[in-house]
């Protein structure tokens, strides 16, 4: 959990509702820094096309973005939208069921 302008954002329940698009296979929520708010939600998301391919192109991948917006905000809080999304780091390997977080964050969050 972390806070997010006083109020508390459990990235869980994001990572739930982001699942739900059919064009995401996996997703991380976590926390930026933000001077005024404090922190902000971001999202880590592994984009897929509908069989279940990895999608490539910045064109659909702003639409999903845009959907994935819409739908937080149809299912919870505004303040929960991720204000920035980032592409799965392909360079990260799992070996095993569950992806290694930390390992994740720290790819996208490198410059």
């Amino acid at each position: 959990m972390f806070i997010c302008g006083g109020e508390n954002v459990h990235p869980e329940q994001l990572e739930a509702v982001l699942m739900t698009h059919p064009n995401v296979a996996q997703a991380i929520v976590f926390a930026m820094p933000d001077s005024i708010f404090g922190h902000l939600p971001a999202a880590i998301i592994d984009y897929v096309d509908n069989n279940g391919d990895e999608l490539v192109g910045s064109a659909g991948i702003n639409l999903i973005n845009v959907q994935l917006s819409e739908l937080i905000e149809q299912k919870l809080a505004r303040f929960m939208r991720p204000r920035q999304y980032f592409s799965w780091p392909k360079q990260v390997v799992s070996s095993g069921i569950k992806a290694p977080r930390k390992l994740i964050i720290a790819a996208v969050q490198q410059p």
